[in-house]
């Protein structure tokens, strides 16, 4: 078994190399929009411009070239639309020349799906990324927004590439890229496949190399259809769904001393209305709420002094947290946020205040204005 028949057997590792051939998410937007045509069941036409990759040179057939086979993908995924393929490659051609035909060649097929490439064949230079830049504009704006995707292919035999100008133009424009160096290539410099199981003359790839590219390519459109049309998030993400809780959306199941605030905001400033207050000693209220995490708004007042709140989280004694009303600034009054739990166990919490220390001078009671839940 050759290295790149066990590379391509071994799932993880061939999903692995794909992923790094991932180099740009690039803005999604006319991506989804591409995805969402299914459900017009208008036609949809693919195109694909480049050089002699995209040709299809040494591919053994011209459907077993990368740009049929994502051509191929796209039929699969969309079975019940008629999807039309325009292959615009051709072999020893640079992106000069490529801004100067796209129209007569790709554009005026009015494309939904473009796919580009010319990192083989533009040289690393200043002038051919001015060329490479005027073809992307012109391809972004064609009539019908078609949805725009850029593939950086290399030499195998000595890893050169313009991908370094190329991918300065598709970053700033925020085009979704994938790349064959950062993939393929990497994995052949450390020893994982030989060359000539890619391509028989250092630059072309065979049918096998030309299937890897497409994989490349799918890869990403599959994360793109799977996606919500937005980049993978940076951090944990724990917030994007994040809900308020006023006493319009949520009631204690149990509570003594505290009252519902049946006021309404009339602005969005207009904080300080439909929670829950109370004054005595005592008084608490329990919530049931599911959910992973938990924050607690409430007004911490200038008009000293004020009460203080003991939190419970499922009656557990190390989960106290302490909310003091008595606010540290003359300004005004704080609709004060903290997050006090987080990284729950998604099910049903029992939320518990109550109020352990007043004052006989305090001048306003203690505010629940809401709870933030994840």
């Amino acid at each position: 078994m050759t290295g790149l028949t066990k590379l391509m057997k071994n799932e993880d590792a061939y999903r692995r190399m794909l992923n790094d051939g991932i180099i740009a998410y690039g803005n999604l937007d006319r991506m989804k929009m591409l995805f969402e045509k299914e459900q017009s069941g208008k036609p949809l036409v693919i195109a694909f411009l480049g050089g002699s990759i995209t040709q299809g040179f040494s591919a053994s057939m011209p459907t077993t070239c990368y740009a049929y086979r994502v051509y191929d993908w796209f039929c699969n995924r969309f079975p019940d639309v008629q999807v039309s393929y325009v292959n615009a490659g051709i072999g020893a051609t640079d992106s000069y020349f490529g801004v100067a035909r796209v129209e007569e060649d790709v554009l005026k097929h009015k494309p939904d799906f473009i796919l580009f490439e010319y990192s083989v064949n533009d040289p690393d230079e200043e002038f051919f990324k001015e060329t490479y830049e005027g073809l992307l504009r012109r391809l972004l704006k064609a009539p019908g927004f078609p949805a725009v995707m850029a593939l950086d292919n290399v030499v195998y035999s000595d890893g050169s590439s313009s991908q370094r100008v190329h991918d300065e133009i598709t970053h700033a424009y925020g085009i979704p890229t994938v790349s064959v160096r950062e993939s393929v290539y990497k994995r052949m410099l450390d020893g994982e496949i030989s060359m000539s199981e890619i391509t028989s003359d250092g630059l072309h790839p065979n049918d096998v190399g030309h299937q890897i590219v497409a994989d490349l390519i799918c890869n990403l459109l599959k994360y793109i259809d799977r996606s919500d049309g937005i980049a993978t998030p940076v951090t944990e993400n724990r917030f994007e769904n994040a809900k308020r809780l006023t006493n319009k959306d949520i009631d204690p199941v149990l509570c003594y001393g505290f009252s519902k605030d049946e006021t309404w905001q009339e602005s969005a400033a207009d904080v300080f209305k439909g929670g829950w207050y109370a004054s005595l000693e005592g008084s608490f209220m329990t919530f049931r709420i599911k959910c992973t995490g938990i924050g607690i708004q409430y007004r911490k007042t200038k008009d000293l002094p004020a009460p203080v709140v003991r939190v419970t989280l499922d009656h557990d004694p190390n989960s106290v947290r302490i909310l003091d009303a008595n606010f540290d600034e003359t300004w005004g009054d704080l609709a004060a946020l903290e997050c006090c739990y987080n990284d729950l166990p998604n099910e049903e919490h029992e939320l518990s205040l109550e109020i352990i220390e007043t004052h006989e001078d305090d001048v306003k009671p203690f505010y629940l204005i809401s709870m933030i839940v994840i």
